[in-house]
C-alpha cells in the first residue's frame, strides 16, 4: 500500500512537492505511525517548460501517483514538459513502464517531454 502525500494546491501556481510513503520495511523495529519515503515529486510550473524532478523508486504504484499529478497539469493546459529522473534508484520493468506511460500521457495531448541525461544512463545499463 502506497500513501500519497501532495502539498500542491489545485491550482499548480509554485513550486510544489509530492512524496509516496510506504510502511516501514520492519514494522517491530519502527513506531506503528511512521512511514518510508519512497518516491518524491517537485513540479516547478513557474518554469517553462514544466521542471518535474523524481527522486527515490519509481515502480507501478508510484508511477500511477505521478501520472495523477501530470494529468492534473494537462488538464490544466500545460503541454510543455522537461523530467528531471536523475534522483531516481535504477528503475525495474515496472518503473520502465511508468516512464513510457508518462511519455505517451504528454503525447497524447501533443505535448512535450524533454528527459534529462540520466535516462540515458539507464538505458545503457539496462541495453
Amino acid at each position: 500500500m502506497v500513501e500519497v502525500s501532495n502539498s500542491h494546491s489545485a491550482v499548480f501556481d509554485r513550486t510544489c512537492e509530492l512524496s509516496c510513503w510506504s510502511p516501514p520495511s520492519n514494522p517491530e523495529t519502527s513506531s506503528s505511525d511512521k512511514m518510508d519515503p519512497v518516491l518524491e515529486l517537485w513540479i516547478d510550473d513557474n518554469a517553462v517548460p514544466i521542471k518535474v524532478r523524481l527522486a527515490g523508486l519509481l515502480d507501478a504504484h508510484t508511477g500511477a501517483a505521478v501520472r495523477s499529478v501530470i494529468g492534473e497539469l494537462l488538464a490544466e493546459g500545460h503541454r510543455d514538459f522537461a523530467l528531471e529522473i536523475d534522483g531516481l534508484e535504477q528503475p525495474d520493468a515496472s518503473g520502465f513502464s511508468s516512464l513510457v506511460a508518462i511519455q505517451r500521457q504528454i503525447k497524447s495531448v501533443e505535448g512535450s517531454l524533454r528527459w534529462s541525461p540520466g535516462l540515458f544512463a539507464y538505458a545503457s545499463v539496462t541495453g
